[in-house]
């Protein structure tokens, strides 16, 4: 049989891993603050490099320095300045720069007049500026897809109904918007961390920090982690919640080690005051003690669970409103998105919308989609990329509906991969 392209590349991908931090060794940077010390198996031979954390395509060069927070942090001081400027202005006296990505008052303009400008800047523009920036789609690079307003509405409507009220949303703009325009409504608060500078010109500091979610690093130094300590510490037990929004191609142990030393730093400033049954009535027991949700491909799912403990996959599809791919559109992709929602919450208490077909199965005591039917035989609803699935008596195992099983390979898979001379 021919091993599925798929399954290849997902081997190659957890064949490279990151080298933990020995002595507390210091990395050289790129411009996306520390590097990352990564090992790769080819053949027999164990290769060691040392990469850019949030690219990709190995073309981002290593400073001989490293990067300057207190540059970062200056910059964020004249930049609240310019914003407190901007909105006392009038509509009429705003603009925005696409070419340079920045927010302007009409005394400016004359720094844009050949670029690509919108003017008349509304109040709505600037509390939701994913209306105005150029979402960038480099699959190597900062990929950013937004997403869809139905996607937004299911994800805050559930955090409400599970009272988490505090949020750190990595990397997830378009929710960060929905609730900081709707803050009284929904009894929510919430701090944007992501790796965009652009966000600079729009939140002020407790609300938008500057951050590599792949290497850990406040890009505006102490004055970042400040802000981020702040938000951990007005988040009691049970209420506080983590969303991560990464590209697909990041690499997952590092938002692990991320995520771990999240953890450390709340838990230091909890433990001494927190109720370990109360948090453990939402969140599954061998997890973090606080609520994470990870937005990613269901392919995704032996990464998630290797590095990142205690996660579930739920069925839950997720939509974007600018990838072409995972649109809410059936004329593409029949089976709906590839992306899903894992998380560490109790999966009988995350509804998934009924309306949109899904049901609640007893038997697994989570909620499931329309085509995931109950196997009787494996005692579980094992369809997981959006296609029925169908038990092989012979494999004692459920496969896609669209396999069978080969005799003389003795396994399932695709009639295309199993024609024999």
């Amino acid at each position: 049989m021919v091993e599925d392209k798929k399954n290849i590349s997902e081997k190659r991908k957890l064949a490279l891993n990151i080298v933990e931090d020995e002595k507390n060794q210091k990395r050289p940077h790129c411009k996306h603050g520390p590097t990352l010390l990564l090992t790769k198996k080819i053949g027999s031979l164990e290769k060691r490099f040392l990469a850019c954390s949030a690219y990709r395509d190995n073309k981002c060069p290593i400073l001989k320095e490293p990067v300057d927070t207190e540059k970062f942090a200056l910059d964020r001081r004249k930049i609240r300045k310019n914003l407190v400027r901007i909105l006392k202005a009038p509509k009429e006296g705003r603009g925005y720069c696409l070419t340079c990505a920045e927010l302007f008052l009409d005394s400016d303009y004359h720094k844009h007049v050949r670029h690509d400008i919108l003017t008349k800047i509304s109040m709505k523009h600037i509390r939701r500026p994913t209306l105005l920036l150029k979402a960038s789609t480099e699959k190597d690079k900062e990929a950013q897809y937004f997403f869809s307003p139905k996607t937004i509405d299911y994800v805050v409507e559930s955090l409400k109904q599970l009272n988490f009220d505090r949020l750190i949303l990595i990397g997830c703009p378009s929710i960060h918007e929905k609730i900081q325009c709707n803050k009284k409504a929904l009894g929510m608060e919430s701090v944007l961390l992501d790796i965009d500078q652009r966000y600079r010109q729009f939140y002020p500091r407790k609300q938008f920090v500057l951050f590599n979610m792949f290497n850990n690093f406040f890009f505006e130094g102490d004055e970042g982690q400040k802000k981020l300590d702040d938000f951990l510490e007005d988040s009691p037990p049970g209420r506080l919640c983590i969303l991560i929004d990464p590209p697909f191609g990041g690499l997952i142990q590092a938002i692990g080690q991320t995520l771990d030393k999240f953890h450390k730093r709340w838990l230091k400033m909890h433990r001494a005051h927190w109720n370990r049954a109360f948090v453990r009535r939402k969140i599954n027991s061998n997890s973090y003690e606080m609520g994470l949700m990870i937005f990613l491909p269901y392919f995704s799912e032996p990464k998630i669970l290797s590095f990142i403990k205690g996660m579930k996959m739920t069925d839950y599809k997720v939509y974007y409103s600018n990838h072409s791919s995972y649109k809410k559109c059936t004329c593409k992709n029949k089976i709906g998105s590839a992306v899903r929602m894992f998380t560490n919450i109790t999966p009988k208490l995350l509804k998934l919308p009924l309306d949109e077909g899904y049901k609640y199965c007893k038997p697994c005591q989570r909620y499931v989609s329309p085509e995931n039917n109950h196997c009787a035989k494996c005692n579980a609803c094992t369809s997981k990329d959006g296609r029925p699935s169908k038990h092989c008596d012979k494999c004692k195992k459920c496969f896609k509906d669209t396999w069978s099983h080969c005799d003389s390979c003795g396994v399932c898979g695709l009639p295309v991969n199993h024609q024999h001379s």
